[in-house]
């Protein structure tokens, strides 16, 4: 998928317009105090963008907009959402200026305030063409795509396979009810509680197992990525039928997504290799990220553990 399929299908934006954790990852967010809404300056500010660019966007998208809670609010209401002291609120002729608890003026007419929520501002930013801020929200966003896309069809597969098992359980409970047999309705009812309880000491298992893999890091910077290394050959070996480029990509694509690390464009000498960008915190950062890909994989963890132990090359 590519950054304009963002801005030029509603149903690929719909799709995203939840994952307002984006926003903050590509730049930290001002909203108004005590609430989880932003003016049309403040959006502006954020995308580093004229006002005037915003006003459009809103004129042409109003109908998405509101979907995700855009709306003028009433002068009243506002002043009342912000808490606002009578010290702290100045009349003027066709609008009142309220004085933040920081020193900023928020204009507020008398005609009602327009306010984003977050859901709004994520998307401005995925309508927005020429913004830099806004073309790396939906860079974060095409990460989040990606990285969908590779891990649910495993995920998919096996939470259809637990459905069909309980299902086909739950059903063996009624024939036996059907049937009058209460001995039959007795089993059947065991193996339904045995199998929903195996499921949750498996989810408990793994998560445990997830958390001390990722609480293991290295002692160097050498170690890390050296195991980081060793584990991508073995990842492009499993799942990616030896293309160790697509691999590596969709490596780099998670740093972006879960540590906010845009690894390929540090580099400026193509034949350095891109883990040496990378600062110890970072590489041991990046050391964990693989290796919870690992698990997402179902790849051997007892590998993952043995490899620094047998030193790696």
């Amino acid at each position: 998928m590519k950054e304009n399929e963002i801005i030029e299908n509603k149903q690929i934006r719909e799709n995203l317009a939840g994952r307002v954790e984006v926003l903050d990852k590509v730049k930290q967010i001002i909203t108004l105090p005590n609430i989880e809404y932003a003016t049309t300056d403040q959006v502006a500010e954020y995308y580093k963008t004229p006002l005037q660019t915003i006003e459009t966007i809103v004129l042409r998208n109003r109908d998405e907009l509101n979907t995700d809670g855009f709306k003028t609010f009433k002068k009243s209401e506002t002043i009342k959402m912000l808490n606002i002291q009578n010290e702290c609120l100045e009349n003027t002729v066709g609008k009142s200026i309220v004085t933040l608890a920081y020193g900023e003026k928020i204009e507020i007419p008398n005609r009602g305030l327009r306010l984003f929520t977050k859901r709004a501002i994520l998307r401005v930013g995925m309508l927005l063409r020429d913004s830099e801020i806004a073309k790396e929200v939906r860079t974060r966003l095409l990460d989040i795509i990606q990285d969908t896309e590779i891990h649910s069809p495993e995920i998919i597969k096996q939470v259809e396979v637990e459905i069909d098992m309980e299902k086909q359980l739950s059903i063996n409970v009624g024939l036996a009810y059907a049937n009058g047999d209460l001995l039959e309705v007795l089993k059947a009812t065991k193996a339904l509680e045995d199998f929903r309880i195996d499921m949750r000491d498996k989810r408990i298992t793994k998560l445990e197992e997830e958390k001390e893999i990722l609480l293991t890091e290295s002692l160097t910077i050498e170690d890390s990525r050296k195991l980081i290394n060793a584990m991508i050959r073995k990842i492009a070996a499993n799942k990616f039928h030896s293309n160790f480029s697509a691999c590596w990509k969709s490596f780099y694509v998670q740093l972006n997504y879960k540590l906010g690390i845009s690894i390929k464009g540090r580099s400026k000498e193509p034949k350095n290799p891109l883990l040496n960008t990378l600062t110890k915190e970072e590489m041991i950062e990046a050391e964990k990220v693989v290796r919870a890909w690992a698990v997402e994989l179902d790849m051997d963890l007892s590998d993952v553990l043995n490899l620094r132990a047998c030193k790696l090359s």
